[in-house]
């Protein structure tokens, strides 16, 4: 209502499913009336996840993959996005170019020979070709609903299912504190979002139950939130163990950037979830010395770091989905899909009523 009344100029990577039919709905219901709304939309460059508190003992990778084994991604997904969105199976979203390569129709950005006749240069040429068809995200397991599955990974790490409370239970080892651990957890998510809540209650914990593993949802405000994921409020105090969150990546993704130094003793661990692993970080790192223009060459390290994210899980990856941008018609040059964050794309844009207008007001 506000962006038809005029109150508002523009409604920047809307992805709510209802309210982007909403407002399709309402661009169709004004035209010709003089109150013209346009829309662009465009892929995302990053994703949707649960991010897990690894510094908690409960919290191993095998109980990790075995979270995984429970959630109906593809449901969540198709609940939240409506057919606007892809499940996801690593740190990636659908807007990245690394993705566009990955798929089947996909043409490799290999020049043919300048000389047809150099037989060298063609069989150079070949090769390329080939390894650009060979690469994919089939190496990603992508952890559909498997209770048996996840069952093993508990019962092969010595989780017990206490026939009482239903919830699996196993003593703490010298290196996990001491006392019974038990897999009675907790998310945290932003409490506008309502959808996501009813969307995991559906097809998250009805799995996490059966395997022996209690999940509350707790809708919290954002800003506290993100305070206790960064670490700025104790998130042991408060008892989250994980958080439903999005990231956008910039254009250049440098994996690297994601990790942050934790503890007295310096240890590198991934982006607040307190994660630390030398081979991830080796993969970012091998990422970030490859030579600008050496595409193929990144494009191998990518899916190698994207294969090792998936196997530790330091987050749960749910969907990347299409983002929608509804503005007025009398905005101009505005090249949402071309600009990944909107104080980029706003920098060339003009407010002005007649397209035809040669002098005005930026």
């Amino acid at each position: 209502p506000m962006l038809s009344s005029g109150d508002i100029d523009v409604i920047s990577k809307m992805t709510r499913a209802d309210s982007i039919q909403e407002c399709i709905a309402m661009t169709r219901a004004q035209e010709g009336d003089g109150r013209s709304i346009s829309l662009q939309n465009y892929p995302r460059t990053g994703l949707s996840y649960v991010s897990f508190a690894c510094e908690r003992p409960e919290l191993s990778q095998r109980v990790r993959q075995a979270m995984a084994y429970c959630m109906d991604r593809d449901a969540i997904t198709q609940d939240i996005t409506n057919g606007l969105g892809l499940r996801v199976d690593s740190f990636y979203g659908i807007g990245q170019w690394m993705y566009s390569y990955t798929q089947e129709n996909s043409s490799a950005p290999v020049d043919p020979p300048e000389n047809a006749d150099d037989p060298a240069a063609q069989e150079a040429y070949e090769w390329e070709l080939e390894e650009w068809a060979s690469l994919n995200l089939k190496g990603l397991n992508p952890y559909g609903v498997n209770l048996r599955e996840a069952e093993a990974l508990l019962e092969s790490e010595d989780w017990v299912l206490n026939e009482e409370t239903g919830i699996r239970e196993k003593e703490a080892s010298d290196e996990e504190g001491s006392g019974t651990l038990a897999l009675d957890l907790t998310l945290a998510y932003p409490s506008e979002n309502t959808a996501i809540a009813a969307s995991l209650e559906s097809n998250w914990l009805p799995y996490l139950e059966e395997a022996g593993i209690r999940l509350t949802l707790v809708p919290m405000e954002f800003e506290k939130l993100i305070r206790l994921y960064y670490g700025w409020d104790d998130r042991s105090e408060a008892g989250v163990d994980m958080f439903f969150l999005a990231s956008n990546f910039d254009v250049l993704f440098d994996p690297l950037v994601y990790f942050n130094t934790q503890g007295d003793n310096g240890s590198l661990t991934w982006h607040y979830t307190r994660l630390e692993d030398s081979e991830l970080f080796r993969l970012a790192e091998d990422m970030r010395r490859t030579q600008p223009g050496a595409n193929l060459e990144y494009m191998k390290k990518w899916l190698a770091f994207e294969e090792r994210f998936n196997e530790i899980l330091p987050v749960l990856p749910i969907y990347s989905n299409i983002y929608f941008d509804f503005y007025t018609s009398d905005l101009h040059d505005y090249a949402a899909a071309e600009n990944i964050s909107w104080s980029s794309r706003i920098v060339d844009a003009k407010l002005y009523p007649d397209a035809s207008t040669q002098t005005v007001d930026q």
